[in-house]
């Protein structure tokens, strides 16, 4: 990881400066090669923290790795707090290369004591492991790559066509979607080791077919939440109710919830061993992004388009997940055909569709399809029959 991941942060310095003159003026590019330089190294410490925490995955110590990096973004909070009044936006990239470096020496005291391995840090050459080692991790590097370039890709051509405040309703409304998508998809890192095991046993379908029912119902209910939730955190940060930040929102939250769904698929393909299908994946999101966004917002400048060709390349890569899969798992497309997926999308299209000008009238509407989502997970997992037994 060390020698793979460090030239290739290296290379990627440059067009990250020439695509960021696109956008700045003098000052800010100055601003910005201050700040890149401290987050590649950040990325770099990270990648090497990577190691640990697969490491931590696959002996099943999976509430260790969490404990670890949940006191890493605690730090990285606490140093922003801290340096944003001195340094500015660069004070947010000392923070994150910080947190990095928290977070690799707490792996390594951990893996020390945990007695694993002959020392902590491992630093030795093996010509069959190497082999081994870098066709998988340069299979991950081009993913780490191609990830990269989806968000930025969206953001340049907002930017570029309708402005930096359309921007930052992009940036404010992903954000608000992705930490609710990342605390599900997160947690499912830990079928890659399982399925492995299921692999080997002959039974991964059934277990595939298991964990990915569960996963829909877990990624349509984050979906709902979100909408719940949205409205109190715009009005957290803007201080009022923004009806077309939450349109936003609900545009950009079904291309993330297709994203939750099929992340099952991905890990899946991980534990697998498809890395190939996945470099495909991410390739898939960023043309299916550029193509999209120079296509269709040549025939019309519609404000909200912009929003909704991200959330559809999501559900195209979606889409392409579970074809990657679905020789060795005949069920990887069940989920376009559950009548929870296909309620979900139903709620989207009513909240696009009626026009709420407050909160009260989103609350009334958002409540409303809630309840009548909890009432058809009811209705289809018998939770009265379930109560009625326990009670017996």
């Amino acid at each position: 990881n060390f020698f793979l991941s460090l030239p290739v942060l290296f290379l990627l310095y440059f067009p990250a400066v020439k695509y960021a003159g696109y956008l700045l003026d003098d000052y800010q590019l100055q601003v910005f090669k201050s700040v890149i330089i401290w987050c590649m190294s950040g990325l770099f410490v990270n990648n090497l923290f990577s190691v640990y925490s697969y490491l931590l995955d696959g002996m099943q110590k999976h509430y260790i790795r969490c404990l670890i990096q949940i006191s890493g973004w605690l730090f990285f909070l606490i140093l922003s707090i801290i340096l944003i009044p001195l340094l500015g936006i660069k004070g947010v990239a000392i923070a994150f290369f910080m947190q990095g470096i928290w977070q690799y020496i707490i792996a390594i005291v951990v893996a020390d004591k945990l007695k694993n391995l002959k020392r902590a840090i491992l630093f030795c050459y093996d010509k069959k492991s190497f082999k081994l080692v870098s066709a998988f991790g340069i299979k991950l590097q081009a993913i780490n790559i191609l990830t990269i370039f989806f968000d930025p890709l969206v953001k340049f051509f907002i930017t570029k066509s309708i402005g930096l405040s359309a921007t930052a309703n992009y940036e404010l409304s992903n954000k608000i979607v992705m930490q609710a998508r990342n605390l599900l998809v997160n947690s499912n890192q830990v079928v890659i080791p399982k399925i492995v095991l299921h692999k080997s046993a002959g039974d991964q379908n059934n277990y595939f077919r298991s964990i990915s029912n569960r996963n829909i119902y877990f990624s349509v209910t984050v979906g709902m939440l979100v909408l719940l939730a949205s409205p109190l955190a715009i009005f957290i940060f803007s201080k009022h109710f923004d009806s077309d930040l939450m349109t936003c929102i609900v545009i950009l939250n079904f291309g993330w919830v297709c994203n939750m769904i099929t992340s099952i698929h991905y890990y899946s393909s991980i534990g697998l061993d498809k890395l190939n299908s996945l470099v495909i994946y991410h390739l898939i999101l960023a043309v299916a992004v550029a193509a999209l966004y120079l296509t269709l917002t040549h025939f019309s400048q519609w404000r909200y388009l912009y929003f909704i060709i991200p959330s559809v390349a999501l559900f195209f890569g979606s889409l392409y997940n579970s074809f990657a899969l679905s020789k060795l798992v005949p069920t990887s497309f069940t989920w376009l055909s559950s009548g929870i997926f296909i309620y979900f999308i139903f709620a989207t299209i009513t909240l696009l569709i009626i026009n709420y000008s407050s909160i009260t009238n989103f609350y009334i509407l958002a409540s409303a399809l809630l309840l009548l989502y909890l009432f058809l997970v009811w209705k289809n997992y018998n939770i009265g029959d379930h109560i009625k037994k326990i009670k017996g």
